[in-house]
């Protein structure tokens, strides 16, 4: 094994990042951290003077219990690194000398005769020292492996695949891949890696959570084994290429450490109101402005609350992305369609991919090429299209056809991105229009697995290049902060984005929604969604969600029902469905369905207030929306494999219809409530007799939906409405679901619901409300008299009943009722 060398930083927070590299190669191996714009790590996250907390020992040195609860060991040889919570250890990094580098090969093999045209038009200074350097990129190390040893036995993480949250052992199976694929269709239950690679592992135990991530989006093995004669677990990670660049943190509670998680990676965006109500997608072949003003029409006769429709590649010019169909989005059909969702306050959502359709006649592709390989007077180079080993253009098979695909790790190539969202760019759109990046993988039909080769190359601004190897698993991540960025100039600063992307990674949060792909109309998909969603949620990734009633196959009435009854929960609610399955409008369903998806949808819009505040919550503290049991109740060992039954925040705990009913309109769920604490049954308000693991027998409309004690739940009281903008003004009811002493505690958050103005100019509203003693008070932590606050009643719900009382109160100050 070659020599190496540790680059080691400490963050305020506690969180211990080392690098390792050899220490003398000529290229040095690749570090992403370096190319990747900041998308991922936080580089404004406050770093600390090893001086002041490091004590070095005889076989190394030790960095104090900085962040108030984690201390390290660092040892020299054998090399180890030991992390420590309040004086327990949690994790070793390199137990057993399992480190492993492997030395450098020539595994590029040139794609072709390099076209002389190439210099002579080009950038003739550059064009010879970049291919240089394309060949000795491919000589330099690949493959590194290490070791860790987590004190927990229970470890969740490493997304995205079709597996329960709890990650099993591989002693008798294959190692789990992270490895970003388009696969479809793809099996429930199986541990194949699907549209994202996450890196990420955390280990739970009933003292404390220890967790790492490798800064590195290559493709990537994980091994888990158990310890012998211990509870914990051995994780072998092997990376293709790059440094081993690795952040440890560790924390006495799950919420502090997914805070720790969201410093160092970025805090989850704060989407706009009415992006968190309900989506409605359809792929057909024939998408028109007539087509979407029928659903409109049909939505608001059927009295189905509707937010947000979306327009598929059919929706596009003959697939050229930024067009519209000339002859089905006419200027004056867009014109009429924008006007009706402006007066029904429903908006938008077109598809965008990242492959571009080589055609000279598409503005587009023309520009691109024609801006492709430029120099600036800076010396910076411009590489629109990603390029293969030899420096041609890339052009591989998808939707258009022969196309090329954005360079998005390229300042150049993002800015040119970004300006393609421009309302004088893409004409027909507006501020009403949100944006839906698929085959961000990215996709290649024609190509091994799928996706793009591994020897294709990026250029970066100053003529480096990095090979897609090294990059693969951050690729959407690069394009989501492309269209972010683009969509925040398209609106001067004054608009929240609204992006939709397939592939995430570390730090997608910032920048896009995540939806699970292309699902199936099955009942398993069901049980599969949860579990993606909250192994997405512990990766930081928490405005998520799965297409309903599944992407793929003709759902049954069962399936419609059980599957818009969960999707209410899902932190992002949209349904979707494949070309090939008509029929799926919620309007032309049974009545028994119809019933069902329009009580799902108002169930939400009730809880739209508890919702979004737990956006903001995340966006301040980095916690989930969707969150296991353990993550509310951390030293209860019967929920640390339970994932099928979630918390909703900190307050509602939901046990959805997971498998076919009994009979028809005859349900049975699985419930654990955790005995801890007391549970009321939100539809009959009735206080649960039953706590831990129980049965419950449920009709089609009913949901088993549970409210901790001591919670006070804000209710949107939105009668009539059909959309979340209609309703953003309604009244509020209180609930207070009271605790054996009479007590109960919650917040309400409110802003402008679109603008940054709740950050910028610190224009919103946080109540917190107690009820003690037969009284309920209330205290600013911060309020704007621009977001009005009005409540009509309240409901107090204990063990004797439900006590309603009127109040009709608009809050300006602190105060009691």
């Amino acid at each position: 094994m070659p020599n190496l060398i540790i680059e080691i930083s400490l963050y305020v927070n506690g969180a211990l990042r080392f690098a390792i590299d050899e220490l003398k190669n000529t290229f040095q191996r690749f570090r992403y951290t370096d190319y990747d714009r900041g998308a991922t790590l936080n580089r404004e996250l406050e770093r600390i003077s090893l001086e002041k907390v490091i004590d070095f020992t005889e076989t190394g040195f030790t960095l104090g219990e900085y962040g108030k609860d984690t201390k390290y060991e660092v040892h020299y040889s054998p090399f180890r690194v030991i992390q420590k919570v309040k004086g327990e250890q949690t994790l070793i990094v390199n137990e057993g000398d399992t480190m492993f580098f492997e030395k450098s090969i020539n595994q590029v093999e040139s794609q072709g005769e390099q076209p002389s045209s190439f210099a002579q038009s080009r950038f003739t200074a550059k064009q010879r020292d970049i291919q240089y350097e394309v060949n000795q990129v491919a000589k330099t190390p690949q493959n590194f492996m290490l070791g860790v040893v987590f004190s927990a036995s229970y470890l969740y993480g490493l997304p995205e695949r079709s597996v329960k949250l709890l990650l099993n052992d591989t002693l008798n199976t294959e190692p789990y891949r992270l490895y970003a694929l388009d696969v479809f269709p793809h099996k429930e239950w199986k541990p194949q890696s699907l549209y994202s690679g996450i890196p990420y592992i955390t280990g739970h135990t009933e003292a404390n959570d220890a967790s790492l991530f490798l800064a590195n989006p290559s493709d990537t093995y994980v091994d888990i084994f158990p310890v012998k004669d211990s509870r914990g677990k051995f994780v072998s990670i092997s990376q293709e290429s790059g440094i081993l660049e690795m952040v440890l943190f560790a924390s006495e509670t799950p919420k502090s450490n997914m805070k720790k998680l969201c410093e160092l990676t970025g805090f989850p965006m704060l989407p706009q109101w009415n992006s968190i109500g309900f989506h409605y997608s359809k792929w057909e072949q024939f998408a028109s402005s007539d087509r979407i003003l029928d659903y409109n029409k049909n939505f608001n006769l059927n009295n189905i609350p509707v937010d947000v429709f979306w327009m598929d590649i059919p929706a596009t010019d003959g697939n050229r992305y930024f067009t519209f169909n000339t002859v089905n989005f006419t200027e004056y059909k867009l014109n009429v369609l924008k006007s009706q969702m402006i007066l029904n306050q429903r908006q938008l959502v077109i598809i965008t991919d990242p492959h571009i359709k080589k055609d000279e006649e598409y503005s587009v592709w023309q520009k691109g090429d024609e801006f492709d390989l430029t120099v600036d007077s800076n010396d910076q180079i411009t590489n629109i299209f990603v390029k293969n080993s030899s420096l041609q253009p890339f052009i591989g098979y998808s939707w258009p056809g022969d196309s090329q695909w954005i360079d998005y790790f390229n300042e150049g190539a993002c800015q040119y991105w970004g300006s393609l969202y421009q309302y004088d760019s893409f004409k027909g759109t507006s501020r009403i229009f949100g944006i839906w990046t698929d085959m961000n993988e990215p996709s290649v039909f024609n190509q091994y697995e799928g996706t793009m080769p591994k020897n294709n190359v990026h250029i970066m601004s100053d003529g480096s290049v990095v090979l897609h190897r090294n990059v693969h698993n951050a690729y959407g991540l690069m394009m989501s902060k492309a269209t972010y960025e683009g969509l925040i100039k398209r609106d001067a600063e004054k608009l929240r984005p609204f992006a939709l992307t397939r592939s995430v990674f570390l730090g997608s949060q910032k920048y896009a929604a995540k939806w699970t792909g292309d699902n199936q109309a099955t009942f398993d998909e069901l049980g599969v969604s949860i579990n993606q969603i909250l192994s997405l949620g512990l990766s930081g990734i928490t405005f998520t969600g799965a297409d309903i009633p599944g992407f793929a196959g003709s759902p049954t009435d069962d399936l419609f029902i059980a599957f818009y009854q969960l999707g209410a929960f899902y932190p992002f609610m949209r349904a979707h469905g494949h070309i090939d399955y008509e029929h799926r409008e919620p309007y032309l369903q049974s009545q028994r369905v119809q019933t069902v998806i329009r009580e799902s949808i108002n169930m939400r819009y009730d809880f739209s207030h508890y919702l979004y505040g737990l956006f903001y919550e995340a966006h301040t503290q980095g916690i989930p929306i969707m969150r296991p049991l353990w993550f509310e109740f951390p030293q209860d060992r019967d929920t640390f494999d339970i994932s099928e039954i979630f918390m909703w925040g900190s307050s509602i705990l939901v046990a959805p219809k997971v498998n076919q009913p009994l009979n028809e309109g005859l349900w049975e769920t699985q419930v654990y409530l955790p005995p801890q604490i007391g549970w009321y049954n939100y539809q009959s308000k009735l206080k649960a007799t039953q706590l831990g693991h129980f049965k419950s027998a449920l009709e089609d409309s009913d949901i088993e939906i549970y409210i901790k004690e001591g919670s006070i739940i804000p209710i949107k009281l939105h009668e009539g409405r059909l959309s979340l903008l209609e309703a953003k003004d309604d009244p509020i009811r209180l609930e207070i679901y009271l605790d054996p002493h009479g007590y109960a505690k919650g917040t309400l958050y409110l802003d402008d619901g679109s603008s940054f103005n709740y950050k910028e100019s610190d224009q919103f509203t946080l109540v917190t409300f107690v009820y003690s003693h037969n009284k309920l008070s209330y205290q600013f932590e911060n309020k704007s008299m621009q977001n009005s606050l009005r409540i009509t009643s309240l409901s107090i719900i204990d063990s004797n009943g439900v006590k309603e009382q009127q109040v009709n109160m608009d809050i300006v100050q602190s105060g009691s009722v």
